[in-house]
């Protein structure tokens, strides 16, 4: 017997059958929040739902505009010798700088 699609990555099989494309908004019409005892991750909102209550949302001008990513960067300056990278059980670390945007804003 052959297989069809059978390598395709569970959350990528979810999406096409559900007409969802990447970074498009969706819809929950019936969903739990979980209270922090039932969190499994550090998300602050976690909510269950029925894979057939989530709806895409229609790609127009309402649902055009991407949801604020939060980004964090962060650099790490160390003193070593011009001759090589520098290690953590060698070398101090004079300066740490960090970035923490949201959306289009610089906080």
């Amino acid at each position: 017997m052959q297989t069809f699609e059978s390598n395709l990555p569970y959350y990528l099989r979810f999406m096409i059958d559900q007409n969802i494309v990447g970074m498009q908004w969706v819809r929950i019409k019936d969903f739990t929040i979980r209270d922090n005892s039932q969190k499994t991750s550090t998300c602050q909102i976690e909510a269950d739902c029925s894979y057939l209550m989530i709806e895409p949302c229609p790609l127009d001008e309402n649902f055009s505009h991407i949801p604020p990513v939060r980004i964090l960067s962060f650099d790490i300056e160390c003193m070593a010798d011009a001759e090589r990278f520098p290690t953590p059980e060698k070398d101090e670390v004079i300066q740490i700088g960090t970035v923490l945007k949201v959306g289009n804003n610089i906080l």
